[in-house]
């Protein structure tokens, strides 16, 4: 093979695998059935059979969505293709199941598929393109695992079927943005490395070289850099981010804002300005003295103008700090702790017609992801519930890191899920789409 410096793959595989193969790039299971998608040639065949035994079935299939029904439900099952030249996919593995919301993806606990990168997947992030469609992304996340793979997804019918665009890799902690009409996506190359931004002509499907705005640490250890996919924001003639450095294993992780100006070049490191990273210092007054960790800050426009960065601390706490936008190497100041509902998981906040809106998950557990509301960024109203499975054991059900578009009266939230023999509630192993109607009503 010829060499490449491109960011995407349809789909990544590892270089000493077969590239000619078929591979099977999306499942979404649903009580009693399953579906696909796959890459190749075709006609093919494809096999299923109950994990750990069983009859193996098959049929023809062509490239493409393909739907296998009356499977048994609540069960495991594993299924490959075999193309016309008799080369074989990998082994995929599912659980049948009514899933929770929309499913864009699903990766069983125990499947090897991307191994290389993780077992679970995470990071979600939606955005609505000119043309009408949705794009999703998400990585596969593992603590032995590269951390290095994400993938994305398109919908052309508002987030009801949803079909695989691309791999990127590598990319971690991705996030799909439009700015000034083009795609661009801001991510890390893997768990604490460098920080990497990239743009796609073509609504998502083709992406040149990334750009390194700034080399990272080490993976897995750190300390490197570190974020979610929280929005960015333009203010004072910049586009804002927000990010950290640090390392769980480190102990720390230190707040940072990254900024470019309007009419600059985002793929030119050179545009970009990072500013030193502020740790948590204990003496802050209703800072919790046992958290050195400061992350996955949402960057919005304060009541009273000016530039506030929330972060998530603990339990039923934010750290509030202000960013000095007229000087953007500037370090973050302290502003306050605030008294907040979702201050323990990642959580992200839109302003809309003067109020901001914030969905994450109230405590003690993530099985309820919910909104609330405040016009002051200080006191917050629950507004509802966006799912609920309180009933739930909370160390096998989750549904968080919520990713949201706020349109008209309505919100979309893709949420980072536990459904149905996840490995636990942080493992997740779904992706799926959530509907609020009217919300605003």
């Amino acid at each position: 093979m010829t060499g490449y410096s491109g960011w995407s793959y349809a789909p990544f595989r590892p270089f000493d695998c077969g590239h000619a193969r078929p591979a099977i790039v999306r499942l979404a299971p649903a009580r009693g059935r399953v579906e696909l998608e796959w890459l190749g040639g075709g006609p093919a065949e494809i096999y299923w059979a109950e994990s750990g035994g069983g009859n193996r079935r098959s049929k023809a299939v062509l490239p493409g969505a393909v739907i296998i029904d009356g499977l048994k439900d609540q069960t495991d099952y594993e299924l490959y293709i075999v193309d016309g030249n008799g080369l074989q996919s990998g082994t995929r593995l599912l659980r049948t199941g009514e899933p929770v919301g929309t499913v864009v993806n699903y990766y069983h606990p125990k499947d090897k598929s991307h191994e290389f990168s993780g077992q679970y997947l995470g990071s979600p992030s939606l955005l609505r393109l000119p043309d009408g469609a949705l794009l999703a992304s998400m990585d596969y996340f593992c603590a032995d695992g590269g951390s290095n793979l994400t993938q994305i997804f398109r919908s052309e019918d508002g987030g009801a079927s949803w079909r695989y665009l691309t791999d990127l890799y590598p990319c971690f902690w991705g996030k799909l943005f439009l700015y000034r009409g083009i795609l661009y996506m801001l991510g890390i190359s893997t768990e604490y490395g460098d920080l990497l931004i990239g743009k796609s002509g073509d609504g998502g499907r083709n992406w040149g070289t990334p750009s390194v705005i700034a080399r990272g640490g080490r993976a897995n250890a750190g300390p490197g850099f570190h974020r979610a996919p929280t929005n960015p924001i333009i203010h004072g003639g910049r586009l804002w981010f927000s990010a950290e450095f640090g390392a769980w294993r480190r102990g720390y992780h230190a707040s940072l804002t990254l900024s470019a100006g309007e009419d600059t070049d985002l793929l030119d490191p050179g545009n970009w300005i990072l500013n030193r990273p502020v740790r948590v210092d204990p003496s802050w007054p209703g800072v919790d003295g046992q958290r050195c960790h400061i992350i996955e800050g949402n960057l919005v426009t304060a009541p009273g103008g000016g530039l506030v960065n929330m972060l998530r601390h603990a339990v039923n706490k934010a750290v509030m700090l202000r960013v000095d936008s007229e000087n953007p190497a500037a370090p973050q100041r302290f502003e306050q702790v605030v008294d907040f509902p979702l201050g323990d998981v990642k959580f992200e906040i839109a302003q809309k017609d003067g109020t901001y809106y914030a969905v994450g998950n109230t405590p003690p557990a993530r099985n309820v992801l919910a909104l609330f509301e405040s016009t002051d960024l200080l006191s917050w109203r629950h507004c509802r519930d966006i799912v609920n499975h309180s009933e739930m054991d909370g160390r096998e059900a989750g549904f968080q890191y919520p990713s949201c578009l706020f349109e008209g009266g309505g919100l979309l939230v893709l949420s980072r899920t536990a459904w149905n023999g996840a490995a636990n509630y942080h493992d997740s192993n779904m992706m799926t789409l959530h509907k609020v109607e009217d919300f605003l009503v």
